[in-house]
């Protein structure tokens, strides 16, 4: 009978694509691509439309100091079990990435009251803040507020490249940032995390598989470097007499591949931002900016790495008479899945006849920031040609349906009772 209940529950496809569609249509690009940065109107919008999806089954949503949007089923005062993800997006970026697991934590809310089973405990849908960091540099927003907190110093002087403070783009959807730390108690009866994703990459889709239970999320150190040499005429300066600041840090873009190269495979560099200073073509750059990101599943490989980089800048930096300075702009530590959740999510995905793939993430994920405070599990399903933060990226119903149902049937598990 138990596991009867289980097998009739089975996602409505149609239902989870026309979601997909409507949210699909906020932040809308002429080339196919979404724009929903933080703290936008867009972003707003999103979140208003997840509220309205809720009202229609009755369930209840606020929000909370980071605005973060939350909604439960169940008895109160039960255990609880957090599903979710984010709806906002990068520039131009996809209509799945987030977006698909807010959707997948709704439609396992319909089913488990279509099924009208009585709950013995409680599921709360969570869409989570600024994931992206795409404006502020603050990605994991809204996660590490409910998780561990922020340093409301340092976000006190974080603007985005228009010079608009993160205070005052709080300010204008009605947050504080000097209340955030409250947000904090969203999770105090909270017992675990679980959150489905798309996974941005090609290896399921190489595999044939449709269904991936990660093993760890990837930690992510963005480090910005700054080369102050002497700026100067590009044409009556001879080689010699230069400090040219662009050069130190060409050679340590260099580096960071090299690095890279040398994890054999645990680790992953990318220098994704470049600015000479005044930047002008007849002008010897007089400053040099870039960032540095490198990502792995280990935290002394990271450290490894990005060790091995600061050496090659300091070393070129000297070499061409310039100076540097690093600042570390964004840190966020491997987080590993808790082994229990990711059992059941691999039975679940078994009794459908799949055979899932263990993945380490190489994306960062709420799940990670969370994991510092809870026991969390993450399952992903294909993404096509492996792409992602991009307008072509696209996952097929056919490729998400067993992830689901096996997301939505562990999630059924624990609230009726059925699990430990």
């Amino acid at each position: 009978m138990e596991a009867g209940a289980l097998s009739a529950l089975t996602p409505v496809l149609a239902r989870v694509e026309e979601d997909l569609a409507d949210l699909g249509r906020i932040g809308a690009r002429a080339g196919g691509g979404v724009t929903r940065l933080a703290w936008s109107e867009e972003e707003g919008r999103a979140k208003a439309f997840l509220v309205e999806r809720l009202a229609r089954l009755g369930v209840g949503a606020e929000s909370d100091e980071a605005a973060n949007v939350w909604a439960e089923i169940g008895p109160e005062g039960a255990p609880v079990l957090a599903i979710g993800s984010h709806l906002d997006t990068v520039p131009d970026g996809g209509r799945y990435d987030g977006a698909l697991g807010v959707m997948a934590g709704l439609e396992t809310m319909r089913l488990l009251l279509e099924a009208g089973r009585p709950l013995k405990r409680r599921v709360r849908l969570a869409a989570f803040t600024d994931e992206e960091g795409a404006r502020f540099g603050t990605g994991l927003f809204g996660s590490t507020a409910v998780a561990t907190g922020h340093d409301i110093d340092h976000l006190a002087e974080v603007r985005d490249r228009a010079g608009v403070a993160l205070a005052e783009a709080m300010a204008a959807r009605g947050r504080r940032l000097e209340e955030l730390g409250r947000a904090r108690e969203r999770l105090d009866d909270v017992e675990a995390y679980l959150e489905l994703h798309v996974e941005q990459g090609p290896r399921l889709e190489r595999m044939g598989r449709d269904i991936g239970v990660v093993t760890a999320i990837t930690g992510i150190r963005q480090v910005e470097y700054t080369f102050a040499g002497e700026t100067n005429h590009a044409g009556t300066t001879a080689l010699a007499d230069r400090r040219d600041a662009l050069l130190p840090a060409a050679e340590t873009i260099l580096a960071v591949r090299r690095a890279a190269e040398r994890s054999g495979g645990r680790a992953v560099g990318t220098v994704g931002y470049v600015a000479a200073v005044p930047g002008a073509a007849n002008v010897v750059p007089g400053e040099a900016v870039l960032s540095v990101e490198v990502r792995s599943p280990e935290s002394e490989v990271m450290a490894e790495v990005h060790g091995e980089i600061a050496r090659a800048a300091e070393a070129e930096a000297r070499r061409h008479g310039v100076e540097v300075v690093r600042a570390v702009r964004h840190h966020v530590a491997p987080a590993a899945m808790d082994p229990a959740w990711r059992e059941r999510l691999r039975r679940q995905a078994r009794a459908l006849g799949e055979e899932p793939v263990d993945l380490v993430s190489w994306a960062g994920h709420d799940a990670g920031a969370l994991a510092a405070r809870l026991p969390v599990a993450m399952l992903f399903v294909p993404s096509r040609g492996g792409l992602s933060h991009a307008p072509g990226e696209y996952t097929a119903p056919e490729r998400y349906r067993a992830g689901l149902t096996a997301f939505a049937r562990t999630v059924a598990a624990w609230a009726w009772g059925l699990e430990p």
